[in-house]
């Protein structure tokens, strides 16, 4: 299950660094259209990622794939980052993070979060809101 922030400050990289963030909704702060937005491209490239062979996936930083359309909800575009790690056991671990930047301000932004477990056998198990708690 996904987690929708919003990000009032963020400096350093999209998974780690200093950032002040905001679950969806609190103080009446809430996009509907740009959260399904930015949850429907990550889920789209967490497919893709997982549809790879683990071997592939491995050598992602080094041959990596081409560059997909970014997000779009109106006329705003935004990103998706993406963090890979291999687990001994062949299981990678994948992390997405999507966002629109604020329009006035860059430094924060409309944020979603989404993970998955991808077995060696390419078996997904997509991550819980609990398991993505550390990571947002």
């Amino acid at each position: 299950m996904p987690i929708r922030a919003i990000i009032p400050l963020s400096l350093g990289s999209p998974f780690g660094g200093f950032r002040i963030a905001l679950r969806a909704g609190a103080l009446g702060l809430d996009w509907p259209d740009g959260f399904a937005a930015l949850e429907q491209a990550a889920n789209t490239q967490l497919q893709l990622l997982a549809a790879l062979t683990p071997d592939r996936r491995a050598r992602l930083r080094e041959d990596p794939l081409p560059p997909r359309p970014p997000p779009q909800c109106g006329d705003r575009f935004g990103v998706i980052d993406v963090m890979l790690a291999q687990i001994e056991d062949g299981t990678t671990l994948l992390l997405l993070r999507g966002g629109f930047p604020f329009r006035l301000w860059p430094l924060g932004g409309w944020v979603v979060y989404v993970g998955a477990r991808i077995g060696a056998d390419n078996r997904v198990e997509i991550l819980s809101t609990e398991q993505l708690e550390r990571y947002w």
